[in-house]
């Protein structure tokens, strides 16, 4: 990246010293890392199937004894709503919709 520097003192004088940059053999080698513990990954899933296990269980009681009082549930009814009233004017019919919109918003 000293090569693309905005100021010229920052960059690389000659090809040479560049050159120099970028030989192999300047840093030091690279290492790889210890491989994780494949054991760790076993428990980790093992977890994560508990959890997920546990929340099944608990979604299922849920939704199983949800409203069970020993009636059964009455039918929903659609709310009655009347259609809007048309007006002889858009004056007359934005006032027809405003009182609609109060009459039977929540």
């Amino acid at each position: 990246m000293r090569s693309l520097a905005r100021n010229p003192s920052y960059r690389p004088s000659s090809a040479a010293e560049l050159a120099a940059e970028l030989e192999p053999g300047t840093e030091a080698p690279t290492t790889p890392l210890p491989r994780a513990a494949s054991r760790d990954k076993r428990k980790l899933w093992w977890v994560l199937a508990g959890v997920l296990a546990v929340a099944g269980l608990l979604l299922g009681i849920g939704l199983g004894t949800r409203g069970s009082n020993g009636q059964p549930q009455p039918e929903p009814r659609a709310p009655l709503v009347q259609p809007i009233v048309r007006g002889t004017t858009p004056q007359q019919q934005a006032r027809n919709l405003s009182a609609w919109l109060r009459r039977y918003s929540r």
